[in-house]
């Protein structure tokens, strides 16, 4: 009977221990399902989360900019200054016969360097007064040197093809001192048989330059020493030559 009990009684046990188990199980599989229920929406929530967000543009610090002052209009340059160089032949005729191509020429010939300055140009005329000294060499039948002052010249700038070819044409007028006698003016026209040192001077110029080039200029000039009808010592023309060059204004 105890026997019987007692068999009865772990049946009974191992009953209520299958069913505690059961319901663990049971219970268990309900919390599973549970949390997949409540983890799903955490999950989406979750996936929100991982989404790579959109990177945020740098944000770049304003910086007061400087606003660029106007430039100031540059004023035009002048070029004032002018420096010749040319080379003559020289006659003992008269200014009329160099000016005419009538005159003879001797086996003399002079070197100039000259420099200029341009003093005043005239609003209401295409005119400008310069200044100018000349140094010369000579070669051939006379060999001394030669400087001539220039203090008048007018130069005069407009002509209508100046588009094409630039032209201007100067006249001056001054004295001139030769270190020695000049010989060829011993023998021209109006002579006393004595040629002074200092005399009179005269000088023509025509420059022609291109207009994109207007600082180079190709010259031709009148040389001219002269008594200046009679002012200097009596004499009438002593010397004249025609010569070509290269200007360069500066």
């Amino acid at each position: 009977m105890i026997l019987k009990n007692k068999l009865t009684l772990t049946a009974f046990i191992c009953i209520l221990i299958s069913f505690f188990c059961f319901d663990q199980a049971a219970c268990a599989q309900k919390a599973t399902i549970k949390t997949k229920a409540i983890s799903a929406p955490k999950a989406k929530s979750g996936q929100k989360a991982v989404k790579s967000t959109p990177k945020a543009k740098p944000v770049y610090k304003a910086t007061a900019t400087r606003k660029a002052k106007p430039s100031k209009k540059k004023a035009p340059i002048h070029h004032d200054w002018m420096i010749t160089g040319y080379g003559a032949m020289l006659s003992p005729d008269t200014l009329g016969d160099t000016l005419t191509f009538n005159a003879k020429y001797e086996d003399s010939y002079i070197a100039v360097m000259s420099l200029a300055k341009r003093i005043h140009s005239f609003k209401k005329l295409p005119v400008d007064f310069e200044m100018e000294g000349q140094v010369g060499k000579h070669f051939g039948e006379q060999n001394h040197f030669e400087v001539n002052a220039v203090p008048v010249v007018f130069r005069w700038k407009n002509f209508p093809w100046d588009n094409y070819v630039d032209t201007s044409i100067a006249m001056g007028a001054g004295v001139s001192y030769a270190f020695e006698k000049p010989d060829i003016e011993e023998n021209s026209v109006g002579k006393d048989k004595s040629s002074p040192k200092l005399l009179g001077y005269l000088m023509l110029e025509f420059a022609f330059s291109l207009p994109d080039k207007p600082q180079w200029s190709f010259v031709t000039r009148v040389h001219h020493r002269s008594g200046a009808n009679g002012l200097f010592d009596g004499r009438l023309d002593a010397s004249n030559g025609i010569g070509f060059g290269i200007k360069y204004i500066f």
